[in-house]
């Protein structure tokens, strides 16, 4: 076979059996897709990594991409293989020119223009190669792309329909490759080390780049305090422990509802050998099972445990227990706690126990719903039931109660200008000889002088102090606010008054005294207790099918 270079008119009998464009033209822009997964994760730093297998059937070609996933930290590069023919066997490189498609024989005459070359015709010298078609490509088989063997795991619908036409077979059922959310793996966080917040330290393992955790900005501006509305939850509690030094320690929760952090703090104990202050940092703490403590999680009676200390929430303060009741806490949903003593305690069970009795004393009535409901209702959900039902303790304001407390006032801040007051007062007299003035007088006359007690109490030392036709003497006045009797006595803080303020420093500063039980509540109305049971129970039979 003699060819000349350049020549475009060759004879078909001496053409070399080579022609592909019947293939060309037939499968132009028909392409078979492949999804498929290269393991080599037992290599070091190896991953599972998808990819896609283009099959051009125009020319027996394909290209291979890869399914590169947001924030995989991997490059984005474009092709994985580069559309070309790829062999069955991968072996050593061949030199430039070793393998053609046509073997060159000898050259007769100059190169180029009139020379003269033989094509081997039977490639005697050719090295046999053989590439990967349409044939070998299934669901299930394994590709050696260049050493890396790739698995097929799925393929589209056109090439399942070009698989069913051209061999007559069906389409195996395609390889689960993609990880389910079942099957994935979660991240697994370290345990909280102490240093810090727990949620900065979250994010240094959740970024490579540590931020700031974000903030509730819209739970802050309407949980901030606003004005008297302090939205702090505080709590009483002491330590769940059979140590002695410890028996007798107290704190205060403080549960700042505006980022659901949690403060422990514990007031100062004379002689007590243990120093008071910080106990735990303002900070949001863990469960054991897991979350964060809630709001709903602190109330009377609640064992909690705050970084391996445990707690028992013993009291609440006044605004706390309205806070729960008002957005009813489960603790502090009243119908709720009402339908379980609907359903626990019977009609029989209160007449034995109360009979012909209005009012029934605090303590035998939580006693009694104590051991009635026994695990069923906290108690706090048994205060809630006493704070509806009670009847509140009025303690009787006496003279000489709101004196004792005026002289006690008056000495703390070292006050000493009586003669300056009784002055100011004599001065306002219309008739000096009986001493006597208006009460709204000798208001003025002390607000006048700032004499150093507060506006209720002062209303209340004038209102209580004896009147001569209905007014007041003022010699008699001075001269028992100047008298040092009963000033060494000290005088109990009275919770229902309208005059008194708690001393913070006071074991019971919350407005009750220790104990739910023993608060200004005296007493429980047993009849409208009955009352309310009786129409539960009916309106509990008429929901039931």
């Amino acid at each position: 076979q003699v060819e000349t270079f350049g020549s475009s008119g060759i004879n078909a009998e001496y053409r070399e059996k080579c022609d592909t464009l019947k293939q060309f033209l037939e499968n132009d822009r028909k392409v078979l897709r492949f999804y498929c997964v290269w393991d080599h994760s037992r290599e070091m730093f190896g991953d599972v990594r998808e990819l896609i297998l283009h099959y051009f059937l125009a020319d027996d070609t394909m290209e291979i991409r890869e399914v590169i996933k947001a924030n995989s930290g991997r490059d984005a590069a474009p092709k994985f293989l580069h559309r070309s023919k790829v062999p069955k066997e991968v072996g050593a490189l061949h030199k430039p020119g070793e393998i053609t498609e046509r073997t060159v024989l000898n050259v007769f005459g100059p190169m180029g223009h009139g020379g003269r070359y033989i094509l081997d015709s039977l490639k005697t010298g050719a090295v046999a190669k053989q590439f990967y078609t349409d044939a070998d490509l299934t669901i299930g088989a394994k590709v050696n792309v260049w050493g890396r063997e790739v698995t097929i795991c799925d393929m589209d619908e056109f090439t399942a329909h070009h698989f069913k036409c051209k061999f007559n077979v069906d389409v195996p059922a395609p390889i689960v490759y993609k990880m389910s959310e079942e099957m994935k793996q979660e991240r697994e966080i370290p345990p909280y080390n102490g240093w810090g917040s727990e949620e900065d330290s979250k994010a240094n393992c959740l970024k490579l780049i540590a931020q700031a955790p974000k903030r509730d900005f819209i739970k802050f501006m309407k949980k901030d305090r606003q004005g008297l509305e302090s939205h702090v939850l505080r709590y009483l509690a002491r330590m769940d422990t059979n140590r002695p030094i410890d028996i007798d320690r107290t704190f205060i929760i403080s549960f700042f509802l505006s980022d659901g952090t949690i403060s422990v703090f514990e007031p100062e104990k004379r002689n007590s050998g243990i120093v008071h202050g910080k106990f735990i940092e303002r900070s949001r703490l863990n469960k054991k099972d897991g979350g964060y403590y809630e709001a709903e999680d602190l109330f009377v009676g609640a064992v909690v445990n705050f970084r391996s200390h445990q707690f028992i929430i013993t009291d609440a303060d006044e605004y706390a227990k309205t806070y729960a009741e008002n957005h009813k806490f489960p603790e502090a949903d009243f119908e709720r706690i009402m339908e379980v003593v609907a359903s626990t305690v019977s009609d029989e069970k209160m007449s034995e126990e109360f009979t012909d009795l209005t009012e029934v004393g605090i303590e035998p009535f939580m006693e009694f719903l104590e051991m009635t409901c026994q695990e069923k209702l906290s108690q706090h959900a048994i205060m809630v039931i006493a704070r509806v039902y009670g009847v509140p303790l009025h303690p009787k304001i006496t003279y000489d109660l709101v004196l004792r407390l005026s002289k006690e006032q008056l000495s703390k801040v070292d006050f000493d200008r009586y003669d300056e007051l009784l002055l100011a007062l004599t001065q306002a007299l219309e008739d000096v000889d009986n001493g006597l003035l208006e009460p709204s007088e000798v208001y003025r006359v002390c607000i006048a002088t700032k004499l150093p007690l507060k506006t209720d109490l002062l209303t209340s030392l004038i209102q209580q102090c004896p009147k001569t036709e209905g007014r007041v003497d003022c010699q008699k006045l001075v001269a028992s606010l100047k008298s040092k009797e009963g000033t060494e006595e000290n005088v109990d803080f009275i919770p229902t008054s309208k005059f008194a303020k708690p001393d913070k420093t006071a074991s019971g500063w919350f407005g009750v005294t220790e104990g739910a039980h023993k608060g200004p509540v005296h007493a429980i109305r047993i009849n409208e207790f009955k009352e309310d049971l009786v129409k539960i129970r009916h309106e509990i039979s008429l929901r039931k099918p």
